[in-house]
């Protein structure tokens, strides 16, 4: 269930003749949270929506973004910051542990082998520009992680995936796992041929 879906079933619920003071609600449980929409016809004959969140009236943008699972999107961020201070749950700082130093690798890499080919992923930074999944505002770019695949040191695929629809992108590979499945699955015959070219 959506808040479109919502709104969609209490729009259908109120009669079109319907007088002052008149109203429907729909209530929901969604990621946790009691979503209630109530459409009524106000004093002024106009028909409004109003939302709740666990009994607290909110505007349909903060609710859209309370319910989104962009966990990179800084707006998202800000209203759960802001949510769990209101409700009392303030979010309290992690604390600084100091740990002793110890020798660690200056890459971080992933054996991925497939096809024959045996590939390392490393992890790499992208701005992507990323739509918010419920509409509550507008594309944004945001800085996420992906993964590059890298053969004998030479870059195989990786990269951003590019929406010339929606003017989106993201990274290719979000995890090593889907490198692995790129790697055994679709491009078998690509790797094929890059070899004979090298």
């Amino acid at each position: 269930m959506t808040i479109d879906q919502l709104e969609a079933r209490v729009r259908g619920r109120l009669p079109l003749d319907a007088r002052a003071g008149t109203r429907v609600r729909a209530v929901e449980a969604l990621d946790g949270h009691e979503i209630e929409v109530i459409y009524r016809i106000d004093r002024k004959g106009q028909r409004v929506i109003n939302y709740f969140c666990d009994g607290a009236r909110m505007s349909r943008a903060t609710l859209l973004m309370l319910m989104c699972r962009e966990t990179a999107c800084p707006q998202v961020q800000a209203v759960r910051l802001q949510w769990r201070s209101f409700i009392g749950k303030p979010e309290r700082p992690a604390t600084a542990r100091v740990t002793p130093l110890r020798p660690a690798p200056l890459m971080v890499e992933v054996a991925v082998d497939g096809a024959g080919h045996r590939c390392v992923a490393r992890p790499a930074p992208f701005e992507c520009l990323t739509p918010c999944p419920l509409g509550a505002h507008a594309p944004q770019v945001l800085h996420k992680t992906g993964w590059d695949l890298f053969e004998d040191g030479t870059w195989v695929a990786g990269g951003l995936c590019v929406d010339n629809r929606e003017g989106s992108s993201r990274p290719r590979f979000e995890s090593p796992a889907e490198a692995q499945q790129w790697l055994a699955t679709h491009r078998a015959s690509t790797l094929a041929l890059f070899d004979r070219c090298r």
